[in-house]
């Protein structure tokens, strides 16, 4: 239920900051179990944004996507000619 009270906290924090930053990384050290509430917290935060319309899906995406859109991934295709 973690999500959902989160999502909801959220919802509260951003209708009052539509500007609100998105959630700081701890700066004590990192667990593993720390990093996955970490990237939960973020998953709310997404899910809040896009229920109150404050970003896209696609929006949200580009954000989170490791590779920009200006770079596109390829496929190399290797043969052997022998």
């Amino acid at each position: 239920m973690a999500f959902q009270d989160d999502k909801a906290r959220y919802v509260a924090l951003l209708r009052k900051n539509p500007r609100r930053p998105v959630p700081a990384l701890t700066t004590r050290m990192l667990t593993v179990a720390a990093l996955h509430r970490y990237k939960d917290r973020l998953r709310a935060f997404d899910a809040a944004r896009l229920e109150l319309k404050l970003a896209s899906p696609a929006q949200i995406q580009r954000e989170n996507s490791a590779v920009g859109t200006v770079l596109r991934p390829r496929t190399l295709r290797f043969s052997q000619h022998g």
